[in-house]
């Protein structure tokens, strides 16, 4: 999305190469992920096919006012906010309604650390680390953290 003009332009990519060729053209667009894979180009829940990560965005939150008692794999300053990664050992078939017990771990983890319990569909976007977050003036960088 780009915010000057609230122009939104989504595409759907077969690789993380492919991903980050199409994103290099948007370095002044709000850039986010699907935390999902997706059965052809449906953006709904519905079309989400597998998953790999547990997550939790943590809004208005710094690092240092994070505790976590399940350490995080990655964390993410979103220039806003922090969101925490948590790989999982192999890829959960979502489709077909698969997604229910990876959504009520991701509630459980907004409410553990005070995370926005809206963000727990597996439909969810985030922000890609390396762009940056224009709901700022000036825009701040994302970042990625490897814990």
């Amino acid at each position: 999305m780009r915010r000057e003009d609230n122009r939104l332009h989504r595409e759907f990519c077969t690789s993380i190469d492919d991903f980050l060729e199409k994103a290099s053209a948007y370095k002044d667009w709000e850039v986010y992920f699907s935390l999902a894979t997706r059965f052809g180009q449906d953006g709904t829940k519905v079309g989400c096919y597998r998953i790999a990560t547990l997550w939790c965005d943590l809004d208005g939150k710094t690092f240092s006012d994070c505790e976590f008692s399940i350490q995080p794999d990655i964390l993410v300053n979103s220039g806003g906010g922090v969101h925490a990664y948590w790989l999982l050992h192999n890829p959960v078939l979502v489709r077909g309604e698969r997604w229910v017990p990876i959504e009520n771990r991701a509630r459980w983890l907004a409410r553990e650390f005070g995370g926005d319990i809206n963000t727990t569909d597996v439909s969810r976007i985030l922000r890609v680390p390396a762009y940056f977050n224009h709901k700022y003036n000036p825009a701040r960088e994302v970042r990625a953290y490897a814990v």
